[in-house]
């Protein structure tokens, strides 16, 4: 599953905005645009490194992608920060 920042900040402002406080949700708003400036930041200069091979870049970007969404939703055997579900015991 990939959210793109627009989404993510869609989420915060729907679903826990109006179950959190006002300072709270003060701070998730700002750290997630934070966030969001820096996930377009990061890819704009992926896209620099890359030179002129968006197709390489692109496909890079999938592959990566893919990569992430398999250790956030695939069960661990370890809680870790960003882990996926524990497994079954």
């Amino acid at each position: 599953m990939h959210f793109t920042p627009e989404e993510m900040t869609d989420f915060v402002s729907e679903f826990l905005g109006p179950r959190l406080e006002a300072p709270l949700r003060d701070f998730y708003a700002g750290l997630l645009a934070s966030e969001a400036r820096h996930f377009r930041d990061y890819l704009a200069l992926a896209r620099t490194a890359g030179g002129d091979d968006a197709a390489g870049f692109e496909g890079r970007l999938r592959a990566l992608r893919e990569a992430e969404n398999a250790l956030v939703t695939e069960p661990d055997t370890e809680v870790r920060f960003h882990s996926g579900p524990p497994e079954a015991a």
